[in-house]
């Protein structure tokens, strides 16, 4: 027995974006057409193509394969803000794939395992965006890498009439994973571009964060 499905999906996004700043005493605003929280005219796109093959071996064992090609497209302008940066443009492509295996030990209890691949790129929230918070201001970050990860877990799950659970164990390696930090962290040792020290005059007192790649992250944990 076997069950094959395959699919696709697509995104587009065009960004029409700019900063009205309204003096509070005299009602006069005072308009940037060329960014908002996003530089104006931002694109991104993103397609995917997925396969999955589900398959009954036996009564109590039950194989699934899947795969996923990914392709993904960004651009934006953020010449307003600093020469240097110029036209931000990003494309990247990735496959992906996963095996997972149900063994029934009863009627009621399986044993399950699965492994997978990961990809997640960046979007223009990542890389070009500024967003202002209580916590700080988000800037953008034109350097970032795609996350790259690989995920196994097995265990245990339960079907009763009176009942349901399950006992999983995961672990998750994560290369290049994007967090939040400080860009004089980023930075660490250089000269701040133009964009951050503009952004840190138009916010004083607040804190200026950007998204960065650490090395590599290990996540583990048991999942009930």
């Amino acid at each position: 027995k076997q069950r094959i499905t395959v699919g696709s999906d697509f995104y587009f996004d065009t960004l029409s974006s700019k900063t009205i700043k309204t003096d509070l005493k005299t009602k006069a605003e005072k308009i940037d057409d060329t960014w908002g929280v996003f530089p104006d005219g931002s694109k991104f796109w993103d397609l995917n193509l997925f396969a999955q093959d589900e398959i009954q071996i036996l009564d109590r064992l039950e194989v699934t394969l899947g795969g996923r090609y990914a392709l993904f497209s960004a651009e934006a302008d953020l010449s307003s803000r600093d020469k240097s940066f110029g036209v931000f443009k990003d494309s990247c492509k990735a496959l992906t794939g996963s095996a997972g295996v149900v063994v029934g030990i009863i009627d009621e209890l399986n044993l399950v395992g699965n492994i997978a691949t990961s990809f997640r790129a960046p979007t223009l929230n990542d890389t070009t965006a500024v967003i202002v918070t209580n916590e700080g201001v988000d800037a953008p970050n034109l350097d970032l890498e795609e996350e790259k990860g690989l995920t196994v877990e097995s265990g245990f799950k339960a079907r009763h009439k009176y009942f349901s659970g399950s006992l999983i164990y995961y672990f998750s390696q994560i290369k290049d994973l994007v967090a939040r930090v400080p860009v004089s962290e980023a930075y660490k040792g250089q000269t701040l571009p133009k964009l951050y020290t503009d952004i840190q005059a138009a916010y004083p007192g607040l804190d200026v964060f950007v998204q960065d790649n650490i090395d590599e992250a290990k996540i583990q944990g048991v999942e009930i």
